[in-house]
């Protein structure tokens, strides 16, 4: 991590905590103080943190994407303990909020070519931050570091330009922000606009990164909703794409919606015969294709008079592999795998290689998905839990997600969750891990 960054940021983590004292402090002495300035600065003012920490086991694959665990070094085991304060302050025509982090992360690997190894690291960052001034009403500017979602969908939001992974499939972690400039308007309580322009990339210091401005439109009403994103990312191709989602109640039990994604080409790579060692390339053969490339998904929830819910979704990712490509694809990939542990040059191209079919750069490998999700509060009025199936339709590998949450009083929440990957090592699930077991708590300040 950049050392200007870090100092940075830890400054800033330990600001937030001594403002959070002093204002609490300020805050004793105002009700009979003529300071307005001080009590406007309590009202405003909200803070919370939370500690978590959990430990993790990891399977890892021994496919040909990760070969020996030596090409992506999976660790097989993992402590990691997280400071999360939210810091806010709402004062007069101006709202600041700010979520730095700390991080303790311990990894063990106990296979591959990194057996017995020991890691240790710590990280101070600015994961959000938001500066939002109301410029007159209903109008409102704002520059931010925020992980941005929308969309009601669980798999993944093909309606987003700047995060299609909405973080649903990664229980008790954060997505990493990016950074914003906003222009919002609310003219009524139905209708909003917002201008957003992705102006930076967060902690990623991607040196592809291309500036994406959007214009989206949101309408809501007491039946349903609906938002329509248009956004254009600068850079050679000059990505144009459409974002739809909605959602309507279909009945006092069953809600049921959309989302979609409309794009002019892909930047995505696909496995092409070549004359090189290994047969094939990965390239990224749409970059200049005129056609329009969509991204489907339907879904529906249906709560039950007992209070738990059965949701579904179906996926469509017009980008992805069809069987051929999919065929193709593993050739490469048992290629790159038999020529990893040769001499350079041809080591060398292997590993770049299994670089590019593990980063493809699509949402998903194939074309066609389904999942199942039944969540269930207060099972015997102790604990929650949430059972996720998602199969893909075109290689029969699937993913069997569970988690539960214990709350033990109202600040302490114990977790455990699992993940099962279901399928041959050339599929879309079973190429990573075999299965992940996580246990951990979180204290509420």
């Amino acid at each position: 991590m950049n050392r200007k960054i870090y100092k940075v940021s830890l400054i800033i983590f330990i600001l937030i905590i001594i403002f959070n004292s002093s204002i609490i402090l300020a805050g004793e002495n105002t009700d009979d103080s003529p300071n307005l300035f001080l009590t406007e600065l309590k009202d405003g003012y909200k803070f919370r943190m939370s500690a978590l920490s959990y430990a993790a086991m990891n399977e890892p694959t021994d496919s040909t994407q990760n070969p020996d665990n030596d090409f992506l070094k999976l660790n097989d085991y993992s402590e990691e303990f997280k400071l999360r304060p939210d810091a806010s302050l709402s004062f007069r025509d101006f709202f600041f909020s700010i979520k730095p982090r700390a991080e303790l992360l311990f990894e063990q690997s106990r296979t591959g070519t990194q057996k017995g190894e020991n890691n240790h690291e710590y990280e101070f960052f600015i994961n959000e931050y938001l500066f939002q001034y109301q410029v007159i009403d209903k109008w409102f500017l704002s520059f931010e570091r925020e992980f941005l979602q929308w969309g009601p969908s669980f798999l993944c939001s093909p309606s987003n330009p700047f995060f299609s992974d909405n973080g649903k499939s990664r229980p008790n972690q954060e997505g990493e922000g990016k950074e914003f400039a906003k222009v919002l308007w609310i003219p009524d309580l139905d209708w909003s606009y917002s201008l957003i322009v992705n102006t930076g990339d967060g902690r990623d210091h991607d040196p592809d990164f291309e500036t994406t401005y959007a214009l989206k439109t949101d309408y809501s009403s007491d039946k349903g909703y609906i938002s329509l994103i248009l956004s254009h990312q600068e850079g050679d191709n000059h990505r144009e794409s459409v974002g739809l989602f909605g959602g309507l109640t279909a009945t006092d039990a069953l809600i049921l919606y959309g989302e979609a994604g409309f794009q002019r080409g892909s930047d995505a790579l696909y496995p092409i015969p070549d004359n090189n060692p290994l047969d094939y390339s990965m390239r990224a053969i749409e970059q200049n294709d005129s056609s329009i490339y969509s991204a489907l998904l339907v879904g529906g929830t249906y709560t039950f008079e007992s209070g738990s819910s059965l949701t579904f979704e179906y996926f469509y990712n017009q980008t992805g592999y069809n069987d051929q490509e999919a065929s193709d694809y593993y050739k490469l990939r048992r290629n790159a795998h038999d020529a990893y542990s040769l001499a350079n040059p041809i080591a060398g191209l292997a590993r770049q290689t299994l670089g590019q079919t593990y980063d493809n750069g699509l949402m998903f490998l194939r074309q066609n998905y389904f999942m199942l999700q039944y969540i269930k509060d207060e099972v015997f009025d102790l604990f929650d839990i949430t059972l996720r199936w998602t199969q893909c339709i075109d290689d029969k590998s699937a993913q069997l997600v569970s988690l539960v949450d214990y709350f033990a009083g109202d600040n302490t929440r114990l977790f455990a969750s699992g993940i099962l990957n279901i399928g041959d090592h050339d599929t879309t699930f079973g190429s990573i891990l075999d299965y992940q077991a996580m246990i951990g708590i979180e204290y509420i300040f």
